[in-house]
């Protein structure tokens, strides 16, 4: 369940973007030309008919509250859909546990964290996460 800081039309939004999740990732995608590309604010605009401004301000909101965050992966910067609120795949993975560290390690029992934090070390170089 979302933070009920949000607005009725925030939640909404929001909600839709988890049709955007790609599996397994938590990345925000959308298809072109058979090809996945990151959702930016400029494809948000497009989508909820919202201008620069108030796209810019629902991303920061999100992130403020952990519900997304944006990382660069390869040199492609990408919002990544946290996990306690929407997770496409069965499971969680290392990358998205990484990622959502903090939030999760509230979440999760306290055997799974450390049987992520056993694998830590394979991933973590290759992986920059943007404030």
């Amino acid at each position: 369940m979302l933070p009920s800081t949000l607005t009725w039309s925030e939640r909404g939004k929001i909600e839709h973007l988890r049709h955007y999740i790609l599996k397994d990732n938590q990345l925000l995608v959308y298809r072109s030309n058979n090809c996945a590309k990151p959702v930016t604010h400029l494809e948000m605009m497009k989508m909820f008919d919202l201008s620069e401004k108030h796209t810019k301000i629902l991303i920061k909101k999100c992130k403020e509250l952990s519900i997304m965050k944006e990382v660069e992966i390869a040199g492609i910067t990408y919002l990544v859909y946290s996990p306690i609120y929407a997770l496409k795949a069965k499971r969680i993975s290392l990358t998205i546990y990484l990622i959502f560290q903090e939030e999760l390690k509230k979440v999760l029992p306290p055997w799974v964290v450390v049987r992520f934090m056993d694998q830590v070390n394979e991933l973590k170089p290759n992986l920059k996460i943007i404030d």
